[in-house]
């Protein structure tokens, strides 16, 4: 839509990202507050929204193997690839996460 509304949903989705893939913000946003196209914050908030993204997919690609075996989940605290192998959700998410991302760029033009 053009915009940005920061809601205390989104604002907490911000700080989480901030805080599980070291994303800064040089531009400060508040709950309450629209942030249009165009604007520094806007762009930063996407750009940094994308990049979460990218980082999560790096994860999931580095659990991948080089045949594409996917796991449930990952251990807590190991890291290390757990549970049921070759769940169709596994993979489906994954591939829902890819097709999302280029829709995504597709309405931003990038």
């Amino acid at each position: 839509a053009g915009k940005v509304a920061v809601t205390q949903a989104v604002y907490n989705f911000l700080s989480q990202i901030t805080s599980l893939y070291g994303i800064t913000f040089s531009n400060a946003y508040s709950v309450g507050s629209t942030y249009s196209s165009g604007s520094a914050t806007f762009t930063e908030i996407l750009n940094n929204v994308f990049t979460a993204g990218d980082r999560y997919m790096a994860r999931v690609a580095s659990h991948t193997t080089s045949d594409g075996n996917m796991w449930e989940e990952w251990n807590r605290e190991t890291g290390a690839s757990q549970g049921a192998q070759q769940l169709t959700w596994s993979h489906e998410a994954h591939s829902a996460a890819s097709r999302h991302r280029a829709a995504a760029l597709a309405i931003v033009g990038a």
